[in-house]
């Protein structure tokens, strides 16, 4: 199967916490958001090797915030929400001395 920006999407939010299903849903509503949908409308199913490596890295920059607001929203004491904070925000609460 080739490796396309769905799969690897909810590839990585499994590998930073989530059960499969509930990253699939996760995935689902961020594609049904629409915020990439210009960029990303017809691409989800796409491999990544088609785009620069970098292109990746900003779609998960996108769902890694999305699924953030998502734990917020859903299970705000998930013990993996660390794994969606940026660095500046795990400094400022002060996990990284």
């Amino acid at each position: 199967m080739k490796n396309t920006f769905a799969k690897r999407l909810v590839e990585d939010l499994v590998e930073n916490g989530f059960f499969e299903e509930e990253a699939k849903k996760v995935f689902k509503k961020f594609k049904n958001k629409g915020e990439l949908c210009d960029t990303m409308l017809h691409r989800w199913d796409e491999p990544i090797t088609n785009y620069p490596a970098g292109f990746y890295n900003v779609v998960w920059a996108h769902c890694r915030v999305f699924a953030l607001e998502y734990i917020d929203a859903s299970m705000p004491r998930a013990w993996f929400r660390p794994m969606f904070l940026s660095p500046s925000e795990i400094q400022e609460a002060g996990a990284c001395h």
